[in-house]
Formats: structure tokens, sequence, C-alpha cells
């Protein structure tokens, strides 16, 4: 009897002297798990007491020092929500390098390759994410640069798989709809893209009623994509939504309301922290005949940081309304390079091309 209280004894003497350790090792777990919340909370959200929560519990993981390579990764995607790509690229970078990727880091390194404009890279990395990690995520990506590269029943295709893969997971679901009806909506299939924008607007609100004032755009029924701006305006204010709102008013004839939004994006371009925006504000203060310096200076530094497609087609107009014509039209071939159908995007370019943007 004596026998077994001593080992009984040394067992809790041991778990007793391990408890420190051991608490180490799962306040790194709580804090991980703790980011990895708050990130898919702060995807469309500038909240500061958010990010300042996810600073705070980086700080922790670092300081423990126990959390490599989850740290690296952790740190990425804080930089991808802060439109900081360049520099979750130099994170996860050498993770590939050293072959300590996990489908997460493939992913974030995937989709940091796309917004900085190095697709041929972000394809080899989606392709190692289909033959190794074949899943919803590895769909997803596969079906967006699909799409970027103007294979659109291929992004069908995979977003297809995507769903199916998703299963029960309701917030899945809702993404992956809403990323098919973008490309339902780019490739002139209204009704198929409002039946997904539907499904998901239950799951996902603001997304979804965003998406559906898009549709209604590319149906050339501007006042009801202005009234569904508005509404989400009042809800969410955001200065994409706003600009977003201002088009709608330009298209529907809508002279007050479009001075009314010229009014907010001004003010919002003054007193926002540019990195999140910088896109919006640009594309508005190019149309601005006050604002064009200011809106290439934005341009400018948006491809800097982000070179993608995208941020090509703002420069080019921003260029172009600032009278560097010849430099407009280069960016502006380079904007189509990829071919991907997304016909107001491609009528922009186009309009840039033939001088008249």
């Amino acid at each position: 009897m004596p026998r077994y209280l001593g080992r009984y004894a040394v067992i809790l003497l041991w778990f007793a002297s391990a408890l420190p350790a051991l608490a180490q090792a799962i306040e790194p777990r709580a804090d991980i798990a703790r980011v990895e919340s708050l990130l898919q909370r702060a995807r469309g959200s500038s909240d500061p007491a958010l990010y300042k929560d996810i600073e705070a519990a980086l700080a922790r993981i670092d300081a423990s020092g126990a959390a490599e390579p989850a740290s690296a990764v952790l740190h990425a995607w804080y930089e991808m929500s802060q439109h900081n790509f360049k520099a979750a690229l130099r994170l996860l970078e050498p993770l590939r390098a050293a072959r300590r990727t996990d489908a997460r880091a493939l992913g974030l390194l995937a989709d940091a390759l796309v917004e900085t404009g190095r697709y041929e890279e972000a394809v080899d990395v989606v392709q190692a994410m289909l033959d190794h990690y074949p899943g919803l995520p590895a769909y997803s990506r596969a079906a967006h640069l699909r799409y970027l590269y103007g294979d659109g029943d291929g992004a069908l295709e995979l977003s297809a798989r995507a769903l199916a893969d998703a299963g029960a997971d309701v917030p899945a679901r809702a993404f992956v709809r809403l990323q098919r009806a973008e490309y339902l909506i780019a490739l002139g299939q209204g009704a198929r893209a409002q039946e997904d924008i539907l499904a998901a607007r239950s799951d996902a609100p603001a997304a979804a009623q965003s998406l559906l004032a898009r549709l209604r755009m590319a149906q050339g029924r501007a006042g009801e994509a202005q009234a569904l701006l508005a509404e989400l305006l009042r809800r969410q204010p955001a200065p994409d939504t706003a600009y977003e709102l201002y088009l709608a008013a330009l298209a529907a004839g809508d002279r007050p309301a479009q001075r009314r939004m010229t009014v907010m994006l001004g003010a919002m371009a003054r007193l926002e922290s540019a990195r999140l925006y910088r896109r919006s504000f640009a594309a508005f203060l190019s149309l601005q005949p006050q604002g064009q310096a200011r809106a290439l200076e934005l341009a400018r530094a948006e491809y800097e940081d982000r070179p993608d497609i995208y941020s090509e087609l703002v420069l080019g107009e921003a260029l172009f309304r600032s009278g560097a014509k010849a430099e407009a039209a280069r960016v502006a071939a380079s904007a189509l390079r990829l071919g991907t159908p997304d016909p107001v995007f491609r009528q922009r370019v186009a309009a840039l091309t033939a001088g008249q943007p």
C-alpha cells in the first residue's frame, strides 16, 4: 500500500512542478485560437478595438516563444487584413522555403501573391494546395485564378466543387455562393447570380446586399442599386460602400445624392487612414477636378503596395486625368494581360485606352 501511495506522490509532485510549463504551453494555444477567431471577425471590418485585441494576443504569442511557425502564419494573416500584402509575403516565403507550410499558410501565400500581381506564382501555390490539401480553400482559390485568367466555365466548375466540400458549414457555403455570384455577374448570368446571393443573404447580409447592388448595376437598374447601397451605408458606413453609392447615383442621374456622396467621400478621404480604402479613394478623387493630384498620389501608393490588375486600372485612370496619357496607356494594356472577363473592368480599361475615361 505505501508503495502505491509513494508512486502517486511522485506523480503528483511531477504534475505540480510541470504546471508552469503546461500553463505556458496552453496559453499560446489559447491565444492562437483567439487570434484566429478575431481575424475571422475582422473580415470587412476596420474596428480599431478588434485590431487592438489581435495585436495584444499576437504580442503574447511572440513573448511565449513557443508558437513558430504558427506565429508567422498569424502575423501574415494580420498583415493581409491590413492590406500589407508584401509584409505578409516576407513572413510566408521563408516557411515555404523551409517546407513548413500547411494548408492555411499556402492559402495565405496564394492570396498575397494574387494581391501583389504575381499570378503565375500563385497558380503554382494553388496547384500545391490542390495536390496536397484538396478541399474548399484550394477549390475556391483555384476558381478565383481561373476567373482572373478568363476561364469562366472553369471558375464555375471549381466553385461547385467548393460548395460541395463546404457541406453543412453555413458561413463557408455563404462565402462560396457569393464568390460564385461575382463570376456569374461578370459572365452575364444574372438569374443564377441572384439565386446564389439570395441563398447567402441570411448568413452574410452585408456582403450579399452589396453584391445584389452590383448585380442591379449590371442589369441597368441603377436606382435599385442606389436604394440597396443607401440602406447598407446607413447600417454599416464604409468608404467602399460610399463610393459604390456615388457611382450608382451618377448612373441614376440623381444629382442631389451625387452631391451628398461627393461631400461624404471627400470628408472620409481626409479623415480615414488611407491604406484599407486607398483604391476607392483614388478612383473617386480622380473624378473630381480638385482631387486629381491626391488621386494620383494614392493610386501610385496603392500600386506600389498592391500591384495587381485592379490597381493598374485605377493608376491608369489617375494618370490619364492628370495628363500622363502615354504612361496611362501602358498601364491599361498591362491590366488586360490575364483576360479577366469582368465587363465593368474591361469597359473602364477600353475607355482609358480610347482616351475617354
